[in-house]
């Protein structure tokens, strides 16, 4: 039997966690293959108690609920840790705002795999059309950036704890609140320590959504109360 963690941290996510997790309930895996769903919540500095985000959490049946440090590398650090001290093989790591666009992609980013030798790291394929000019715009840009700079996508993907146990932990010595450096050392610097173990497996056909105000926030004079929340309240 593989044992095969999915694990989701959140931060100030209430509204869109039960839906990506619902979604992410809909997901078959592979014969043999268990499955322990988490979800990592940091609780804000001036939360006190349960939090949205947590109560959010606990609205889905089957979830586990976790207390997570501040910053999203320290909350997955100490996710993928905990899943390679209970003995996982497989972690799967999913973004809260990043729902599957398809039935299978957890399946096809497992079997990604388990079916090819050498193969340590599953990345699935962010979609950020929604048929505005904004998502073309941002699925183009994206596109771009993977092509001359390939990166684990955080969106979600799927990897084995032995290469965790190799790659990680992130260094958590940087500013957390900087989306920018949080990228740099969650997918670009981690696609290169993991590509020097083993093999990247890019998924086409693992479709998950990827928010296209993320790209957009990049750009000059681009105004919109999502960016002022992005690396400090939200993941």
């Amino acid at each position: 039997m593989t044992t095969l963690y999915v694990q989701v941290p959140a931060f100030e996510e209430a509204n869109q966690l039960p839906k990506t997790l619902r979604e992410i309930d809909t997901q078959t895996v592979p014969s043999g293959v268990s499955v322990t769903k988490q979800v990592w919540v940091t609780r804000s500095e001036d939360c006190r108690g349960v939090c949205s985000t947590w109560q959010a959490a606990e609205m889905v049946e089957g979830w586990e609920v976790h207390e997570a440090p501040q910053g999203k590398l320290s909350a997955r650090n100490a996710a993928h840790d905990h899943a390679l001290r209970n003995g996982a093989d497989l972690i799967c790591a999913w973004d809260a705002d990043a729902p599957p666009l398809t039935d299978t992609t957890l399946h096809s980013l497992v079997l990604d795999i388990l079916d090819n030798d050498g193969v340590v790291l599953a990345n699935s394929n962010p979609v950020a059309r929604d048929g505005s000019l904004l998502g073309l715009g941002s699925e183009v840009a994206s596109k771009l950036e993977d092509g001359v700079v390939p990166h684990v996508h955080g969106q979600c993907h799927v990897m084995t704890t032995a290469v965790w146990q190799q790659a990680g932990p992130f260094d958590t010595d940087l500013d957390q609140t900087d989306i920018g450096d949080v990228r740099a050392e969650e997918e670009f610097a981690f696609r290169r320590r993991v590509a020097q173990i083993g093999r990247i497996a890019d998924d086409p056909a693992a479709k998950v959504f990827n928010d296209p105000r993320r790209n957009a926030c990049r750009l000059p004079n681009y105004e919109d109360p999502f960016c002022e929340r992005i690396g400090g309240d939200t993941f």
